[in-house]
């Protein structure tokens, strides 16, 4: 190999829900969610996850298409905490917009292609969200040490 060129898959990075509508479409994320709602016929997942506390109720549609084969029914059962990593879509796709879902819920027109879907078993919570804001901060503090060491 030369020059840095690699054709390894781009790193997903971690985003709350609340973040999604904020970044560009085609980022590649990974979240946890609450599935609030199921649509079968449309392939889709009414995702919620209310942190950080001080945001509003986030939901988003998770687009389940591409990994509906590979993923256990059951992992996709309304009340499941998953994790995910996908690509984000902003804005939704119209068929998530069209879903029956959209008719009850006010949701984000921020959508989530999901390429793996997996179940987040039994979480605590409160741990992992102090967890994840942790991992955040750290991340925060080497790009700011690396910005400093490339000026």
């Amino acid at each position: 190999m030369s020059g840095g060129n690699t054709s390894a898959p781009v790193a997903s990075t971690f985003a709350w829900l609340a973040d999604l509508p904020s970044l560009p479409s085609r980022s590649k994320v990974r979240c946890l969610g609450h599935i609030v709602e199921y649509d079968l016929k449309g392939s889709c997942a009414l995702l919620e996850h209310t942190y950080p506390t001080s945001a509003d109720i986030t939901r988003i549609w998770l687009d389940v298409n591409l990994v509906l084969e590979s993923t256990d029914r059951l992992v996709l059962q309304p009340g499941n905490w998953i994790n995910v990593i996908g690509y984000v879509q902003n804005p939704a796709p119209a068929h998530l917009q069209k879903s029956s879902l959209a008719v009850k819920s006010t949701v984000s027109t921020t959508s989530l292609q999901a390429i793996l879907v997996w179940d987040a078993g039994s979480i605590h919570l409160e741990e992992y969200e102090r967890t994840m804001e942790e991992h955040k901060r750290v991340q925060r503090e080497v790009k700011t040490v690396r910005r400093a060491q490339c000026s």
